[in-house]
């Protein structure tokens, strides 16, 4: 079987509800995004994240719909708000857009990730691997590494190395 890493927005954008949730690790880990953005977040968009963070009693909030996404039919490429059901995070989602993060993530995010699945695709692509199809790279995954669809995909951070890529692939966990 062929893995394919492609650089996921969607999941993405999910994964900023982490970084704003105002929880210190992921905040420690994603500072120059957490800087950049969340000081021009609305009050109320983050005080809505942080009762949603405290009602789910994490501060991984992007696991949940990006588990649910991730079964839906080329989730990929469909509009985020038109999957999901939940308002804080639409609400979330419509702020980032505000705020300018669409841009900011096309022309900064994007070609740092493209590069990173075409060196990814090279590699898995030597070698011997088998069990997940597609390895979904985003920028703000860090520090999880997330199963998707019965394991059959997978959601990680593109800073992880090649070989730390490879073993998550492989393994069952």
């Amino acid at each position: 079987m062929k893995i394919n890493a492609l650089p996921s927005f969607n999941l993405d954008l999910l994964n900023m509800l982490n970084v704003i949730s105002g929880d210190k690790s992921y905040r420690e880990y994603h500072k120059d995004i957490y800087g950049r953005f969340n000081s021009i977040i609305s009050p109320t968009i983050k005080e809505k994240v942080a009762e949603y963070a405290k009602s789910q009693q994490t501060a991984f909030l992007s696991q949940t719909p990006a588990l649910h996404i991730a079964s839906l039919p080329d989730f990929n490429y469909r509009d985020l708000n038109e999957m999901l059901d939940n308002n804080t995070i639409i609400s979330f989602i419509k702020e980032l857009k505000r705020v300018g993060m669409f841009e900011y993530y096309q022309f900064h995010i994007f070609p740092l990730l493209n590069s990173r699945c075409r060196a990814l695709n090279e590699f898995l692509s030597s070698q011997a691997v088998k069990g997940t199809e597609n390895v979904y790279i985003c920028a703000f995954a860090a520090p999880h590494i997330t199963r998707l669809n019965d394991g059959v995909d997978i959601m990680l951070d593109y800073k992880l190395t090649d070989e730390a890529v490879l073993k998550a692939v492989t393994s069952d966990e």
